[in-house]
């Protein structure tokens, strides 16, 4: 028997406080059961017991014959693949009779009900949203539409499910894409979001939501008159039902559009406290505390930092069938120093900024 619904999401330890808020939000309007896998080990950070959420690591979602991921993805690449893992967790090892996928850096703030009736509809087992439903105005049509182009129409921070056999199958074609091509921007692919081009056609079944309070982000701003009614707020009229900070400042908090204006009619006085809203619930969660810790796939067994073209080295030894079965993360030897030197680009852009400074010093001077 099935029956029910659950929320799900996927992050790496320090994104702890991200979920922690998302199931806060989702926990004023909804008691259905919340879950978050943890990438990297939480033991040691995370006492699951105190969670409002169960917590799930990759032993329960990626067999030993898919682990070759976690050293050739880098950790945003494999939060990505891991969402597929997710989906095929929910459909196999719980009864739930749908799931919704999150991002972590969603924030809901209405009832969902809207989409949960959405899911229902015939011949609907699933439901993702575009990132814009209008043609873009000609000033805005860069950055807005030759960026979806490049990153794709669609955005997979969220995705529900119904238990279908349609359904099913196109888990199962997801897990195959994703285990072997969820680079970011590199061979074709931006993750699992480039993918996502392909629901329409192979997968009909996976609508496109269309509702204007679902998903509302940077890339969709311009297009969402965001304004309030009383205690609710609105895009285009309708209940705004969840908000994606994706690429948010917390320390620029109001600002979310990335110079992106917001469409006409817009209260900026709500938009700006939707940021500063999210920022409070981060800081309660302890946001502070978890984005100090260190990813836990980040290093060899020896303490050796990874870089990423080691990853890319053994995947091309992998997909060859030159990998072995032995972990890769107790052989730092097999990538010598002189051959995959340190990644100098986090020293480069952390010295930046003090240099910036220095020069306009300099030019005020």
């Amino acid at each position: 028997m099935t029956s029910g619904r659950c929320f799900a999401t996927v992050i790496t330890r320090s994104y702890l406080a991200d979920a922690r808020a998302l199931a806060r939000s989702i926990r004023r309007f909804h008691a259905d059961p919340i879950y978050v896998l943890c990438i990297d080990d939480p033991d040691g950070f995370v006492d699951p017991r105190g969670e409002p959420f169960t917590l799930l690591t990759l032993n329960d979602v990626l067999p030993p014959e898919d682990r070759a991921q976690v050293f050739y993805y880098t950790a945003f690449e494999l939060c990505n693949s891991c969402r597929a893992y997710l989906h095929r967790y929910l459909r196999d090892r719980t009864n739930y009779e749908s799931w919704v996928y999150l991002d972590s850096d969603i924030f809901v703030t209405a009832p969902l009900d809207p989409l949960f009736a959405a899911l229902t509809d015939a011949g609907t087992c699933g439901l993702f949203t575009a990132h814009c439903l209008d043609p873009a105005p000609i000033p805005l049509i860069e950055p807005v539409e030759t960026s979806l182009q490049l990153y794709g129409v669609y955005n997979s921070g969220f995705l529900a499910l119904r238990r279908t056999g349609a359904s099913g199958a196109f888990v199962d074609w997801f897990v195959s894409r994703l285990r072997v091509l969820c680079f970011f921007m590199e061979r074709g692919v931006n993750c699992d979001q480039l993918w996502m081009n392909f629901f329409p056609e192979l997968f009909p079944g996976i609508r496109s939501w269309k509702h204007r309070g679902a998903n509302v982000a940077y890339w969709n701003i311009h297009e969402r008159v965001i304004t309030a009614d009383g205690d609710r707020v609105l895009a285009n009229g309708q209940p705004l039902l969840f908000m994606h900070f994706s690429r948010w400042n917390i320390e620029k908090p109001e600002d979310w559009s990335f110079g992106r204006p917001a469409a006409k009619g817009s209260d900026p006085a709500v938009v700006a406290a939707l940021g500063r809203q999210y920022r409070e619930a981060l800081l309660e969660c302890g946001y502070s505390e978890c984005r100090r810790w260190p990813y836990g796939f980040a290093r060899f067994s020896n303490g050796r930092s990874i870089t990423k073209a080691m990853r890319r080295a053994y995947y091309e030894d992998f997909i060859a069938g030159r990998a072995g079965a032995d972990s890769p993360f107790e052989h730092p030897e097999r990538f010598p120093i002189w051959k995959y030197p340190p990644d100098m680009w986090p020293a480069l852009r952390r010295a930046a900024g003090p240099l910036r400074s220095l020069r306009r010093r300099l030019m005020r001077d």
